[in-house]
């Protein structure tokens, strides 16, 4: 992930024998180079055209992941709540489907609660595996609450959208949650929770 400032530069990866592997662009960011043969030193190096009139260029940050590194699932605990991000260094089922993987683990006969928020960037969808195999999946949570008729002015008034969730009694083993996006923006932030349940 290169994040130029004030400049466009170009990305190039070498190893000690000056030989020059393959880096592609994957979006205006972020790059992603061929698998490497070998153990050794590599070099990247960031270029940037220069400027005539002042001699400089710009600054940028730099981050290196291995794509092994990047796409491996992350624990959630119960009672815990991490914020994710669905982006384009993730791993995708279909061309901009990105998704996010967690595991938890709880003791057998545990309910738990799994829910997602996105705060409105867009309709978050989960499915939770166990052994490879669908448990549960997360409705779109899109459908207003209304309150029940004969309060309050006797209307059917809407009570904001209810999280995408998922309820399950945990029978043993370690379960992956994948979080995506059903509708709206690919991608973004969201809150993920594990909480128990009654």
């Amino acid at each position: 992930m290169l994040k130029p400032v004030g400049f466009r530069p170009s990305i190039k990866l070498v190893d000690d024998s000056n030989i020059l592997y393959p880096v592609q662009s994957v979006s205006e960011s972020v790059y992603q180079t061929v698998t490497l043969p070998k153990a050794g030193s590599y070099y990247l190096q960031v270029i940037a055209p220069l400027d005539e009139s002042t001699y400089s260029a710009g600054e940028f940050s730099l981050l290196v992941v291995s794509e092994k590194s990047a796409h491996v699932p992350q624990p959630i605990a119960i009672g815990a709540s991490v914020t994710g991000s669905l982006d384009v260094t993730d791993s995708q089922s279909g061309p901009g489907d990105y998704y996010d993987a967690w595991t938890i683990a709880g003791q057998v006969g545990s309910r738990v609660r799994i829910s997602v928020d996105t705060a409105g960037g867009f309709v978050a969808g989960m499915t939770l595996l166990l052994d490879g195999r669908v448990v549960a999946t997360s409705g779109k949570g899109d459908e207003p609450k209304k309150k029940p008729k004969g309060k309050g002015k006797g209307k059917d008034e809407p009570q904001g959208a209810s999280l995408p969730e998922i309820l399950t009694t945990l029978t043993g083993g370690t379960y992956t949650i994948y979080v995506r996006s059903l509708s709206g923006a690919k991608q973004g932030t969201y809150t993920l929770s594990v909480t128990m349940a009654n």
